[in-house]
This record gives structure tokens, C-alpha cells and sequence, in this order.
């Protein structure tokens, strides 16, 4: 999804162009490396059990790293801002990967006190 952000093409059924300057793809390249790790971490507290120490380490990982990719999610919205309106799937995006990162954040933190149940309402 951030590759399309960054160099344009097919996305869900719509042409995006590509993002006009470096700085925006500069913090893509950023939010891309941090959510590969984000997800790698998550996917991994996901199936593994809540007593093995790996998965509460990666759980503790998660929960620390929410709040910078949140911020780091923000911080795209707020540079896709100023781009015209050939750019506004970008800027839905972005809004989605912020909203997916506060999920995320919601859900570990029902995983870590133990109501696993009620993440999955989330």
C-alpha cells in the first residue's frame, strides 16, 4: 500500500499518481519500515502462546511501538495534506493506516490484560 502512496499505480481499482516530493517519500520509506516491523511483531503475538516469553516480548514491543506509528501515521496525513486533489486516495490511505495503528493498539492492549475475546470485537 505505501509502495503505491510512494511510486504510484494500481490501487484497489484506482490509478494513484506518484507523491511530488522527496520529503513525503522520505517518511513513506520511514512509516514502511516501521510498519514491516510493526507487523512482523504483531503477526507473531498473534500466534504464539501468552505464556511464551517471545510472545510477551513481542506483545511489549507492539504496545511501545503503537504510539510512534500512530504519531509517524499522523505525521503522513499531515504532509499528504497540501497535495492536490489527484492525491486524495493517497490521503485516504494514510487516514486508514492511522486507524489500523490505533486498532492495533487497542486490541494488544486488550491482549495484554487479558481480554482477548474483546479484541476481536474491535
Amino acid at each position: 500500500m505505501l509502495e503505491k502512496i510512494r511510486n504510484g499505480g494500481k490501487y484497489e481499482e484506482m490509478t494513484l499518481a506518484k507523491v511530488p516530493t522527496l520529503e513525503i517519500s522520505t517518511s513513506i520509506n520511514q512509516i514502511k519500515t516501521e510498519w514491516e516491523d510493526y507487523k512482523f511483531k504483531a503477526e507473531n503475538v498473534k500466534i504464539t502462546s501468552v505464556f511464551d516469553d517471545e510472545a510477551t516480548s513481542a506483545a511489549n514491543y507492539v504496545s511501545e511501538k503503537n504510539q510512534e506509528l500512530v504519531l509517524l501515521s499522523n505525521q503522513l496525513i499531515d504532509e499528504l495534506a497540501g497535495l492536490d486533489r489527484d492525491h486524495n486516495r493517497h490521503k485516504q490511505i494514510a487516514e486508514e493506516l492511522a486507524e489500523c495503528a490505533e486498532i492495533i493498539g487497542q486490541q494488544t492492549l486488550l491482549i495484554s490484560i487479558g481480554e482477548e475475546g474483546d479484541s476481536q470485537r474491535l
